[in-house]
């Protein structure tokens, strides 16, 4: 069969200076009390757009490993990150290049709270499932890449 990732292949374009930008600018005003909002606006931003690319590519898969190769390369494709890399016995992702990350360069905490949304509403739409996800290491508090946590099911 065709992998979940082959169906979503090139399924969406994002501008990634533009973003960084913006990025920025939302952190300079509001500082980092924003977190949840942020990440909830990410899962909720994506959460349409990936019922509608569940829909369009008849996308029908539960396996956890086939959804995260899918976000692996949806991440990639998009310019939201360089490279994603998934340990399925920690459930952790590790992610390096991450728009945000690199948008603010230096935290003393993760930043890549819209991401952290995305995966969320990504893993949950696609395999079914209730999880939650927390960034625990970010780039821009200078660790190699950001790690992020599936926790639940």
């Amino acid at each position: 069969g065709i992998f979940l990732a082959e169906r979503l292949f090139g399924a969406v374009l994002v501008n990634r200076d533009a973003l960084m930008d913006a990025y920025r600018e939302i952190f300079k005003l509001a500082g980092f009390g924003l977190g949840g909002v942020l990440k909830k606006t990410g899962e909720l931003a994506w959460k349409q757009g990936i019922k509608h690319i569940k829909e369009q590519f008849a996308v029908d898969t539960e396996s956890l490993d086939d959804v995260i190769t899918g976000l692996s390369s949806i991440t990639v494709e998009s310019g939201m990150a360089k490279n994603v890399e998934w340990d399925g016995d920690s459930r952790q992702i590790y992610i390096q290049g991450s728009l945000m990350a690199q948008a603010i360069e230096t935290s003393k905490r993760p930043v890549c709270y819209p991401l952290s949304g995305f995966i969320k509403g990504f893993v949950n739409e696609f395999a079914g499932t209730a999880m939650d996800v927390e960034e625990i290491q970010c780039q821009a508090q200078g660790h190699p890449c950001c790690t992020f946590q599936l926790k639940g099911k």
